[in-house]
């Protein structure tokens, strides 16, 4: 009995060891299983974040949102870089309700641009800082002077920056704690610490980017700006300044030297015509966009719309074997066909919310109607009118300033006209500008494309270059009637315009230089098609050539036996060999 209560023991211990194990098993298995979902899962969620962002890219190109990758000749080894540009920017939120601007828009286009090419900077030129009426917002008893701009700037990925001539609208300390603020970089190099030849602040006088075996270098220039704290080469005497400045860092080695500036057009034109280092301009200060080149080398000059209404795409590539520069402008919109980045709409809204907060705080209501016009009325607070001619706006500006300060016996009202940050207009003309820009785009990437002068070394490449050539044609042939439409449209602009007026002197220029690119295009395409079909019709004969000789060898070799027949049956085959051998030369004698 004892003997069998032991044996039921044992059983009973096995059993549960038993259990025990499976249990074991069982969590482990299960723990595998659940572990494996979880990798599953983050895996399959990255691969989507990446479809969908590459899908939102290729969609981006469809619709010629941020224009197109370069298509470069084939002469050398290149190295390609991305420049986003943007100057003049004092709103962070989209204006016109909603349909322009915009910084969280700006930034899903770095986003792009960024997918398309790892290698790509954005620049701000100028003018962000003041002003605005976000900016004199009080936050616990500390106004914001531009505290939101550097926030939303930072999150949007800004890389470098210079100064504007508002910058200098805040006082010395606050433009400083600004600075220290900001994660980007501060390019001055015509300004100094009052009384001293320091750079002001942390700024820095030049930068030099390296991309894989080539350096960049990048100056900053600022309009001069009368200031105490602070000693600006003025633009009378920049021209002299930039050449002594290049002399002074000759021992710098770099390949591309490009200009951040905010200047006038004026002085943006005579550093390109001066100082021919310059390989290319980005410039603020004038709030309307412009591009045109100047300077023995063309050099491009830049300008985009304020408030980031516009920004300018510059898709750049250097030839390592040749050391050529070349640069593909493109002039994106930004509007409300641009989805916002996340990231930097959350910032630039709770800013904006807390400035709002600032003024309700003080009694005041900035989103408050306070009027309905009678249709009959229109204030026209538009940037191409207000910088250019008094508007009914402006007018009642200045009686309102007179009005509140009559006690004063105030004669003369007087104010900067860029502090009224308008809506600007959504007109045709800014579309035909884009359209403008990326047909340029497209003829000079064409040009360059023609212009390549490889030379087949083979009948197969021979054909496939003429056949990637007449596909040039065809591509050519489908931009014909958008190049007629813009020619048309072209030329009644310009014949409505006032020919004393800059902008439009300047789009007269693009514009016969865009009919003499065209032309010059189909003179090119032909010229290349007739270089290739001689080349073709070369390989062509060096293969008939070859063919020949091969034949006339083998001839040869049967003409030089001397084997005489030694029977009558190798007499009947030298006979009809010797016959074949006729026959042949009878055959082969036109093609030799």
């Amino acid at each position: 009995m004892l003997i069998d209560q032991r044996q039921l023991s044992l059983t009973s211990k096995g059993s549960k060891l038993f259990q025990q194990i499976n249990r074991s098993i069982i969590m482990v298995l299960a723990s595998i299983i659940i572990i494996s979902l979880t990798i599953t899962t983050i895996t399959f969620a990255m691969l989507w974040n990446r479809s969908k962002s590459s899908s939102n890219y290729m969609n981006s190109v469809h619709k010629g949102t941020i224009g197109y990758p370069i298509r470069l000749p084939n002469d050398g080894k290149y190295i390609q870089w991305t420049f986003l540009q943007l100057n003049d920017v004092y709103e962070m939120l989209p204006l016109d309700q909603g349909r322009k601007g915009g910084l969280a828009r700006v930034a899903r286009v770095r986003q792009l641009l960024l997918e398309e090419n790892p290698r790509t900077y954005t620049v701000l030129v100028g003018d962000f800082l003041s002003p605005s009426a976000l900016s004199q917002s009080e936050i616990n008893g500390t106004i914001l002077n531009g505290r939101q701009m550097i926030a939303s700037m930072d999150t949007l990925g800004i890389d470098f920056v210079i100064f504007g001539n508002h910058e200098f609208d805040l006082d010395e300390r606050e433009l400083i704690s600004r600075i220290n603020e900001s994660k980007f970089s501060w390019i001055s190099t015509n300004v100094y610490k009052s009384g001293t030849d320091q750079p002001f602040s942390s700024t820095i006088r030049y930068k030099i980017l390296t991309i894989d075996k080539i350096n960049i270098l990048l100056i900053g220039l600022t309009i001069n700006v009368d200031r105490s704290y602070i000693r600006i080469i003025n633009q009378t005497s920049l021209i002299p300044f930039v050449q002594q400045f290049l002399k002074s860092i000759s021992n710098i080695e770099y390949d591309v030297l490009v200009a951040l500036t905010h200047l006038s057009l004026k002085i943006d034109i005579q550093l390109a015509e001066n100082i021919p280092e310059i390989d290319l301009i980005l410039g603020g200060h004038e709030h309307e966009n412009y591009f045109l080149s100047r300077g023995v080398k063309y050099t491009p000059i830049t300008k985009a719309d304020a408030n980031a209404f516009t920004v300018y795409i510059h898709r750049c590539a250097f030839n390592l074997d040749t050391k050529r520069f070349l640069v593909y402008q493109t002039l994106t919109q930004i509007n409300s066909e641009i989805e916002d980045e996340p990231k930097t709409a959350e910032v630039a809204n709770y800013w904006y919310d807390l400035g709002m907060k600032g003024f309700q705080q003080i009694g005041l209501q900035p989103n408050k109607t306070v009027s309905c016009l009678p249709s009959n009325i229109e204030l026209d607070g538009r940037s191409t009118s207000i910088r250019n001619f008094p508007t009914l706006l402006t007018d009642c500006a200045c009686q309102s300033i007179l009005k509140s300060t009559s006690i004063n016996g105030t004669k003369i009202a007087v104010f900067v006209s860029g502090s009224i940050q308008s809506i600007g207009e959504q007109t045709e003309l800014l579309k035909f500008l884009r359209d403008l820009d990326h047909f340029s785009t497209w003829l000079t990437r064409t040009q360059a494309s023609v212009a390549s002068e490889d030379i087949p070394n083979t009948l197969n490449e021979a054909e496939q270059l003429l056949n990637q050539h007449q596909t040039i044609k065809e591509e050519i042939d489908c931009y014909g009637p958008g190049y007629a439409q813009m020619k048309e449209y072209g030329h009644r602009i310009i014949c409505n315009a006032d020919t004393t007026d800059p902008k439009y002197i300047f789009l007269r220029e693009r514009l016969n230089a865009l009919y003499d690119n065209w032309n010059e295009l189909d003179q090119m395409w032909h010229h290349k098609k007739n270089m290739l079909t001689e080349a073709m019709q070369y390989q062509m004969f060096i293969r008939d050539s070859n063919q020949a000789e091969i034949l006339l060898n083998h001839q040869e070799a049967y003409l030089a036996r001397e084997q005489q027949p030694k029977s009558l049956d190798d007499v009947e085959v030298s006979i009809k060999k010797h016959k074949d051998f006729f026959t042949t030369m009878s055959a082969n004698g036109d093609q030799i």
